[in-house]
């Protein structure tokens, strides 16, 4: 009975030091992204451009954590000048065949974008190097939605497309102090913008932030 009582007091013991050790934390980054779209008709393209994120997640004692995300993935942006037809093809659709402007010959340049963004949900697992540097990893699923636009300054048409992704990512935090850290930090997933399986890209984000534990 003694030693019973010596090993619960003891598992008592090691799940209020589990809970000490547990944190709730929150964070937001901000950089550069890039969306793969295909940019076969086009004059100019750039696939590049601004994103951000915000997380929040709850760390256990053995430094895994579960995480609920929203992740901006920036936007593309393609241009085709006036004068030209665009023939639609079926079987390899590109950014602009897939807008009602396609059929018909474009008298004025038309500019198309495709934006993204998504809700995320996962676990991480943080990784200290050192006491001031902490690595960690991401793995978990993302609701992504893709909004493809254009328009020629008179007509105007998008199509928006949610789709259920894997997503990942790493970084590295320098912890300015024991609460407060300043990370460097990489995100990826895979993006639809019509329903088709075809057209999809992939996207990412390399970003700068913030994260504060409580």
């Amino acid at each position: 009975m003694r030693r019973t009582l010596l090993s619960i007091a003891a598992g008592m013991a090691f799940l209020a030091a589990s809970s000490a050790q547990a944190q709730v934390y929150i964070g937001g980054n901000a950089g550069w992204s890039r969306l793969s779209v295909d940019c076969a008709d086009t004059n100019s393209c750039d696939k590049t451009g601004t994103g951000y994120k915000g997380y929040v997640g709850y760390r256990f004692e053995n430094n895994f954590a579960i995480e609920g995300m929203y992740i901006d993935w920036g936007k593309a942006k393609a241009q085709v000048g006036g004068g030209e037809t665009i023939e639609p093809v079926t079987e390899q659709p590109t950014l602009l065949r897939r807008t009602l402007l396609e059929t018909a010959p474009i008298n004025s340049p038309i500019n198309a974008e495709l934006s993204g963004s998504g809700w995320g949900l996962g676990v991480a697992y943080f990784l200290p190097f050192t006491p001031q540097f902490v690595g960690v990893a991401r793995l978990g699923a993302i609701n992504n939605r893709g909004k493809l636009s254009a328009s020629d300054g008179f007509t105007s048409v998008s199509t928006t497309e949610n789709s259920i992704q894997a997503y990942g990512g790493f970084g590295v935090a320098y912890m300015v102090t024991p609460n407060f850290a300043v990370t460097a930090e990489g995100d990826f997933s895979r993006l639809k913008y019509v329903d088709d399986v075809t057209d999809s890209a992939n996207v990412q984000l390399w970003s700068f932030g913030l994260r504060y534990s409580f």
